[in-house]
């Protein structure tokens, strides 16, 4: 038995009495900006895993979490009535980052998968600028609007400082204390490791070992993609955009090389 796992409460028993929800079987995390929503998109729209909203957020929303009707709640995002024949479920978030998600997921569902999604850690951190910026949630308290390097400066000098306040897209790129802690928390065939790169370059063989790992058959339509982004919304010079990237690599680099220690397929 996990140690994480605990008898089965009563109100857990609730969604499937009343027949409003059925179980998540599998549970898709990972970083910001590396793919989750194509793939998402991808494994909703097969033949076999049924539609789903995308980050739902109760395992990592701390007071939806302890309400006693939390869960029934939650499941009644995966109402029975839209069930395809194979019945499979599936959770998007980013949910890696948050210190119980491990314990709620072997109290919600031991037996359930975990798919991690990752990308290279530099070109998401330029990737997740553009989108915060494009939407109008980066800025300083004058109005100015922070540049790519102003951006990577402050959170580089809150990580040396410990400030865990406020937006940190350089933090999140730090993968390897989440990816260790998943690794001693489930068994190997419960865990899967791959990388929007993975997506991009090899997406037929990606979800067939997709497939193989949830003991599937699994065909996606053809004309889904990954999105890479909204480069031409966010226009970087290019001259700031080299600079930003040679400093993202030589800080991420030491916590790359304990990554790929952990996961040996995965070497940025």
């Amino acid at each position: 038995m996990s140690r994480y796992t605990e008898p089965l409460k009563w109100k857990s028993l609730i969604p499937r009495l009343l027949g409003l929800g059925s179980k998540v079987d599998v549970f898709l995390t990972g970083a910001p900006k590396s793919g989750s929503t194509s793939l998402h998109r991808m494994l909703t729209s097969s033949e076999v895993f049924n539609f789903s909203k995308k980050e739902i957020h109760y395992l990592s929303d701390d007071i939806w979490y302890q309400k006693w009707y939390g869960e029934l709640l939650f499941q009644c995002f995966f109402p029975l009535i839209q069930n395809k024949k194979s019945r499979l479920n599936i959770n998007t978030g980013f949910e890696m980052y948050h210190p119980h998600f491990i314990e709620r997921i072997h109290k919600y569902n031991a037996d359930a998968r975990v798919i991690v999604l990752l990308r290279n850690p530099t070109t998401r951190f330029i990737s997740d600028y553009r989108m915060i910026r494009y939407f109008g949630q980066i800025g300083q308290e004058n109005g100015i609007i922070s540049s790519l390097m102003e951006k990577f400066m402050a959170d580089k000098k809150a990580i040396q400082e410990g400030d865990h306040k406020g937006s940190n897209i350089l933090r999140t790129g730090i993968y390897h204390p989440h990816v260790k802690a998943l690794l001693e928390g489930f068994n190997s065939s419960n865990l899967m490791f791959i990388t929007q790169e993975n997506l991009l370059e090899e997406g037929p063989q990606t979800i067939q070992c997709i497939a193989d790992f949830l003991k599937i058959n699994l065909s996606v339509p053809e004309q889904l993609f990954v999105n890479t982004g909204i480069k031409k919304y966010t226009k970087i010079d290019d001259s700031e955009l080299n600079a930003v990237r040679e400093k993202l690599d030589t800080f991420y680099r030491p916590h790359n090389e304990k990554l790929s220690q952990l996961v040996p397929h995965i070497n940025y």
